[in-house]
């Protein structure tokens, strides 16, 4: 198996947020559907079979630590100085509302970053290395980060 060789695995969920003290729109509570595109390669050449990785594995690891979060979350900002989205998080977690806290604002860029970060070593424990994600906000825009050796 060629050693510079990738799979690509398509994933999406529905997500609310807001950009804490941001000047333009998305300052307000919003929503999007997220799209996101995980490459992998493996690490090792393969010896026992001809594939990267099952492609319902990597469903499962990216579900397992990105989708089952974020689905239907609100993300919010943990360290947050606003107070409507400090409100707003407490509000939904005391309502039973699912919420997610990253230690950044959550804007595309931080968001592949974060998830970069929280795919790494699931995917290292299955021989796996993160090569490239891109993170669609809109359909027409996204946020991207590529991982070289």
């Amino acid at each position: 198996m060629a050693n510079n060789l990738t799979v690509t695995k398509t994933f999406g969920w529905e997500m609310a947020h807001m950009l804490a003290n941001y000047k333009g729109q998305c300052r307000n509570l919003h929503g999007h559907s997220y799209k996101l595109q995980v490459t992998v390669m493996r690490i090792h050449e393969a010896t026992t079979f001809d594939m990267v990785v099952d492609f319902r594995d990597l469903k499962k690891l990216v579900n397992d630590h990105i989708i089952s979060k974020y689905d239907h979350a609100f993300m919010y900002w943990a360290n947050t100085q606003d107070e409507a989205e400090k409100a707003l998080a407490t509000a939904a977690q005391k309502n039973g509302l699912k919420v997610y806290a990253i230690s950044c604002r959550p804007t595309a860029e931080n968001m592949v970053i974060q998830i970069a970060a929280d795919l790494h070593t699931p995917l290292e424990k299955q021989g796996l290395k993160l090569r490239h994600l891109k993170l669609w906000e809109t359909p027409s825009s996204y946020a991207e980060v590529d991982f070289y050796e």
